[in-house]
């Protein structure tokens, strides 16, 4: 609920409870769609679920432009005196710091906070859509003197390379003049900049701050959680925010339709990207971090933090599934501290004496024994979870690296051999015509043999943008593009006209056959 929004100005409070709109019911997590210039029928009732009535709430028209989505801003400030020396700062919103409207009020309301005699402060950007730059004035009233709030990079110095300590250091303008400067500073040039604080100096509240956020704190809200989760400046209360922190720009594409596109990333003060990740809150750090931490309940935040697209890939996210609820029966109940190199041993063990089980039309059936890489694989995910563990000082080491295997790894899963290009050119030199593309195309571009190179068809290759399309590649929607290297270009046509008659670049024996039947003459 923001105040003086749309929902606030009809008669709605904070507390109030959402039923249905126009009719339809909407429980969480699912959200009901508010477009602009519409007026919908809520049925609203109290916190109690008494007092049910229909209030109409009709949401503003609002046209966007470049560097502002079509949204209706809500207030962005809002202060007030919760207790003893304790003062509340609700922001719901960064305005663009250009106007430095949004600094004024700022200032306007720390300084009332202040004679009223607070030494201790509770900053609200819980549902907090983002905004702008006016993050770094919040930023700034967190310390006294100039810090890194964090650096942003272009797509082009992101793929040039480079050093944080080479990026320029800006201090976030306190006026018009500085302002103007700032732009034309860096009006023709990489806007990858490290952004600072103001340095306005100590203030009574300072180490005493606490952030509220949940799951709807966005963007530039984000950015400030981060930079005082990093510097300690602030305890963060509530839950893991949003991960939506890709700086984006606003493009017209016709028929009252606008494009928004990311054009810059931003980076934490030490270099960490939140984009798909959030700030994780302290007080859910320190429920993690406890003695009394089970497998189960970490391996619950684990699918939730460290699985999902877009940090790992779906198919990866459904391996990882797989393997943990295979790992719960023994593990589940088991504390992180209490998980020895001799339990996983003894798991192993038993996964590999297990039968294979398989669903049949008449039920559950065991064929033969767990091949040993099946096994292995669930034995990686579980190295995998508790090295994160390791990370965030959850274990003191991980009791994974004190295990062996206990049988030999075979070569589906022995550390690969990297050809020498005197070994491949010693293979080509040998090596029918088809085996050579396959050696040339993989050794270029890195397909996967079996994934993507085998089923490949011809109608996946582009020649004339000189582009191969992968339908089954590695990326989070499981569809990419690659471009092909001058080899690699000539290895797809060297095949492409090898193969005539055939949709597959590389057809099976069988068409092999039947082709050199046929260019035989024999029946």
């Amino acid at each position: 609920m923001f105040d003086g929004g749309p929902a606030f100005d009809a008669g709605i409070k904070p507390g109030n409870l959402l039923l249905a709109v126009d009719g339809a019911e909407y429980l969480p997590p699912s959200m009901p769609p508010f477009n602009l210039g519409q007026t919908y029928t809520t049925r609203i009732a109290d916190a109690s679920g008494g007092n049910i009535r229909h209030v109409e709430v009709t949401v503003p028209w609002r046209k966007g432009t470049n560097s502002r989505p079509p949204i209706v801003e809500p207030k962005a400030i809002s202060h007030t005196i919760v207790g003893p020396g304790i003062g509340l700062l609700k922001i719901a919103y960064f305005p663009d710091l250009i106007r430095l409207r949004f600094a004024k009020e700022l200032n306007v309301a720390v300084a009332d906070l202040e004679n009223q005699g607070i030494d201790r402060l509770v900053v609200d950007l819980r549902g907090n859509i983002g905004g702008g730059l006016g993050l770094a004035r919040l930023a700034s009233y967190m310390c006294p003197g100039q810090i890194p709030i964090g650096y942003s990079l272009t797509p082009r110095r992101l793929r040039a390379g480079y050093r944080k300590d080479d990026l320029p250091l800006v201090p976030m303008p306190r006026n018009k003049t500085e302002v103007v400067w700032t732009l034309g500073r860096f009006l023709f040039r990489d806007k990858s900049v490290v952004l600072l604080t103001q340095g306005l100096g100590p203030q009574p509240f300072h180490n005493r701050i606490v952030l509220l956020v949940n799951e709807w704190t966005n963007s530039a809200a984000e950015m400030v959680a981060g930079f005082a989760a990093e510097h300690r400046l602030a305890t963060m209360i509530g839950t893991n925010t949003a991960g939506n922190v890709l700086g984006a720009a606003n493009f017209k594409v016709g028929c009252g339709y606008w494009m928004r596109l990311p054009v810059f990333g931003w980076y934490t003060p030490n270099g960490d990207c939140l984009d798909g990740k959030g700030v994780l809150p302290d007080a859910l750090s320190s429920v993690l971090a406890g003695k009394n931490l089970t497998f189960g309940e970490w391996a619950d935040w684990y699918l939730e933090m460290r699985s999902k697209p877009p940090f790992r890939s779906q198919k990866t996210h459904l391996m990882n599934v797989n393997a943990i609820k295979l790992l719960r029966p023994s593990f589940g109940s088991t504390h992180l501290s209490e998980i020895t190199p001799e339990a996983i041993e003894s798991y192993l063990k038993h996964r590999l004496k297990s039968g294979k089980r398989v669903r049949t039309g008449f039920g559950i059936k065991l064929r033969g024994k767990l091949k040993p890489m099946t096994v292995h694989q669930g034995f990686r995910v579980l190295r995998r979870m508790l090295n994160v563990a390791v990370k965030q000082k959850r274990l003191a080491s991980n009791p994974c690296s004190a295990v062996e295997f206990s049988i030999p790894i075979n070569h589906t899963i022995r550390k690969p051999h990297y050809m020498t290009s005197a070994e491949q050119q010693k293979i080509e030199f040998c090596a029918p015509s088809y085996l050579k593309n396959v050696i040339v195309i993989i050794s270029e571009m890195g397909l996967r043999p079996y994934k993507e190179l085998m089923p490949m068809k011809k109608s996946d290759v582009d020649i004339v943008n000189s582009i191969v399309h992968i339908p089954d590649s590695k990326t989070p929607s499981g569809i990419g593009d690659m471009p092909m290297t001058p080899l690699g270009e000539q290895a797809f046509k060297a095949q492409i006209a090898a193969t005539p008659g055939t949709k597959y670049l590389f057809p099976s024996p069988k068409w092999n056959r039947l082709r050199n039947k046929n260019l035989a003459g024999e029946p």
